[in-house]
């Protein structure tokens, strides 16, 4: 995780970075601290040049300058402004801020923005911790009637309402979830075996259709070949 530092004099930049280093280091949610130097202002849109947290040192020249650049900024990007008046507001600049500090009191105005902030990043990873767990645990989709019925390791299921083809685009980036029939998404980890046009899935045959039957069967092998110690 990086947080990048933007627009604060000297004093200013070393109160920010203590209490950076305070409330999330501590944590061990940070990884990086970055200072951003006025004439490298272009860094803060950059996709390349991520940042999780940005910290900004605010100026109502500094907000018409960089207009452009945090509209365009990723919305993953959690940004902090610190203002001199609380007359300033950032939604006039169609800016999505997560919280403002008073540039003149950061040390009592800063760090509760901080803490909440690093309270929230540690939810969102524990929430995505117990997706992917969730996620982990599916064996097989199938469609029924206006349903999805999700499959279980442990021969739970759960219904949900969604349409296979929008499940499947969200299942994708995890590379073993494999759609071998219009009503079935399986989860090459918990593929058993494939008999004739069946794939065996906790001893329950699923349905292959005729024309997915060969590429699922190279996927199947394939996947056997690179995958035979996987432990479930």
């Amino acid at each position: 995780m990086r947080v990048g530092l933007y627009n604060f004099d000297k004093n200013e930049l070393e109160e920010v970075k203590e209490i950076v280093n305070n409330e999330l280091c501590n944590m061990e949610i940070i990884n990086e601290i970055v200072v951003i130097s006025k004439g490298d202002k272009e860094r803060l849109g950059r996709a390349d040049d991520f940042f999780n947290i940005l910290i900004i040192g605010n100026s109502f020249d500094i907000l018409v300058e960089l207009e452009h650049t945090l509209q365009n900024i990723s919305h993953y990007t959690k940004i902090i402004i610190g203002i001199d008046e609380r007359s300033f507001a950032m939604s006039d600049f169609g800016i999505k801020v997560y919280g403002y500090f008073m540039k003149n009191t950061i040390k009592e105005s800063l760090p509760q923005i901080i803490r909440n902030l690093a309270d929230k990043l540690t939810n969102e990873n524990d929430d995505k911790k117990q997706i992917k767990k969730l996620i982990n645990e599916i064996t097989y989709i199938s469609v029924e009637h206006i349903y999805l019925v999700v499959h279980f390791k442990n021969m739970t299921a759960k219904i949900i309402r969604k349409t296979l083809k929008s499940v499947e685009e969200e299942l994708k980036m995890y590379g073993c979830f494999i759609k071998i029939h219009k009503s079935y998404l399986v989860n090459m980890k918990y593929v058993d075996d494939v008999i004739g046009n069946k794939a065996i899935i906790n001893g329950k045959e699923i349905d292959i259709s005729t024309r997915r039957l060969k590429m699922f069967k190279d996927i199947y092998h394939n996947y056997q070949m690179n995958n035979r110690r996987i432990d479930r």
